[in-house]
């Protein structure tokens, strides 16, 4: 195309802009970038194309043009203007009362609840006038009108039943789609995930824009180790929610920062182009992309807000070394005794993940039981460092912390969890003192005696895995563990998890010893027959 043809084409691009046309325009634009020589000249072209696009509405389309065109050189603030006017004036379209992301799930936002933006179930009205939820409401602390911020009393959540009746005359195939999703919920809380997943297949195939709907499905999914099917519908659920820590893959694409690290648990691949992604997961520079996150918080401030009150709540949350604490079903493992592991299952990268984002860096370590699923006893890990290899794999270095006993056995986002209290020894006075010093003094030598007998290859190998034996301490009641070499001593004898877990669930140290000391008089015995 000759330069003065290319002139006369991009004043028509010019006039079809101004007149409105920016399907044209943008068209023009993109056949006068393709036969650019220029590289600024094309990033200019490209810059105008985008512009038509978000003039049009098109900001999926107009984001990745945008992205094209700073390939060439960094984009100045002056030329993503017509952007910020464009998301500016879209949000200024939806009106002052959405407080969410997302566009309603509903036909008519009307019948939306301005919380959680899908259908306006058990409707509470507020003194504000305004409704919503019941369930949502109730989720509120304090419980606050989703649409003017008005509070009301905690006590005051009364559905209105003149509009709850009209709404669900109005809309009963919305209506029906709400009651599916709240018996799929009542269901999976009895965890019984099959009859759960029905309601729920019900219910989207009714509303298949509610992103709530397909959050809550992919729980169950991962509660029945469908991990495909758990992936897809939370990458679905994403794609309807705003941004937090948006994080820009190197083949261009966008994701939520915990969105992106839970698929690559499964697949070291981009979710949307299924590009390898194994060195970029290696190296984990999840930088996030400053400019995405700079026009949703000066755009969407409110909606960012909000999401960002519920990640810190579910933080709070998983931080809970009580409730819910996350359990890892493997082996034994004991206080002061170093346990390195070797994490490929993505439902413990998740839970790894997780225990070092609240800041706890501790799980529970259970052998596994096939009636409850995990032992009643345990012990708290504390992560020391992690190591990740380019497919998503790590290795943990931990150590024993503290012993504790399971409340309740129970489960999240594929992996166990459990209510449970920490086990101390009771301490003994006087005369039980002198006699516990004198027993623990002679399981000391038996132990130490039983360790100078392995083979020197042997003992190389267990001190290269666990460290030497500790020394013999003089306080043996100061740690509420006991003696470090006990535990030290217990993890390197030949026993079967099964017979190592009752001297974990002693509280007694001369339980302990003299159940260690019978141990290894009779390994004595064995070795001198």
């Amino acid at each position: 195309m000759g330069s003065e043809e290319s002139e006369v084409m991009l004043q028509l691009a010019a006039e079809a802009f101004q007149a409105g046309n920016f399907d044209l325009a943008s068209e023009i634009y993109q056949c006068q970038a393709e036969g650019a020589r220029d590289p600024r000249g094309r990033q200019e072209l490209l810059t105008r194309r985008a512009d038509a696009l978000a003039h049009s509405g098109k900001f999926t389309e107009a984001f990745a043009v945008y992205r094209e065109a700073a390939d060439t050189e960094r984009l100045q603030p002056s030329q993503l203007q017509r952007l910020t006017d464009c998301l500016l004036q879209a949000l200024r379209k939806q009106g002052p009362g959405v407080r969410r992301s997302g566009a309603s799930v509903v036909e008519d936002s009307l019948a939306s609840c301005p919380l959680c933006r899908s259908f306006l179930w058990e409707p509470v009205t507020l003194p504000c006038g305004h409704s919503c939820c019941k369930r949502c409401l109730e989720g509120e602390r304090p419980p606050v009108c989703g649409t003017c911020q008005g509070g009301m009393a905690a006590e005051g959540h009364r559905v209105n039943v003149v509009l709850s009746g009209l709404l669900s005359r109005l809309y009963p195939r919305l209506e029906h789609a709400g009651r599916l999703r709240r018996e799929g919920k009542r269901l999976h809380s009895e965890r019984r995930e099959e009859e759960a997943l029905a309601k729920y297949n019900h219910s989207i195939a009714i509303a298949p824009g509610d992103h709530l709907l397909f959050s809550e499905r992919s729980q169950i999914h991962s509660a029945l180790k469908h991990w495909e099917q758990a992936l897809s519908d939370a990458h679905t659920a994403c794609r309807l929610q705003l941004f937090l820590e948006p994080v820009t893959t190197p083949c261009g694409h966008t994701f939520c920062l915990q969105c992106l690290e839970r698929c690559l648990d499964h697949n070291p691949k981009c979710p949307l182009c299924k590009k390898e992604l194994s060195e970029y997961l290696v190296r984990r520079q999840f930088s996030r992309t400053v400019l995405l996150e700079q026009l949703i918080h000066k755009h969407l401030l409110s909606e960012l807000t909000e999401r960002q009150q519920l990640h810190r709540e579910e933080m709070d949350e998983l931080s809970n070394l009580n409730k819910n604490v996350p359990i890892f079903v493997c082996t034994m493992a004991f206080p002061t005794v170093p346990c390195p592991l070797h994490i490929f299952e993505p439902c413990y990268r998740l839970m790894i993940r997780r225990c070092r984002e609240t800041g706890t860096n501790r799980f529970g370590m259970c052998l596994g039981d096939q009636r409850k699923g995990f032992a009643d006893y345990g012990c708290l890990l504390e992560i020391r460092e992690v190591k990740f290899f380019s497919d998503g794999r790590s290795v943990v270095e931990t150590v024993g912390r503290r012993r504790f006993r399971v409340l309740q056995h129970q489960e999240r986002d594929g992996y166990n969890t459990g209510d449970i209290e920490y086990l101390e020894d009771v301490k003994v006075e006087g005369a039980a003192e002198l006699e516990l010093q004198k027993l623990h003094d002679s399981v000391y030598e038996l132990g130490l005696v039983w360790v100078n007998s392995l083979r020197p290859e042997q003992k190389q190998r267990i001190e290269g895995h666990f460290g030497p034996m500790p020394p013999k301490e003089m306080q043996i009641q100061w740690s509420p563990n006991g003696p470090s070499w006990c535990w030290w001593l217990l993890a390197v004898l030949p026993l079967e998890g099964r017979a190592q877990l009752p001297f974990l669930a002693m509280t007694s140290l001369r339980d302990r010893l003299s159940g260690m000391r019978k141990v290894l008089l009779f390994m004595s015995q064995s070795r001198h027959r």
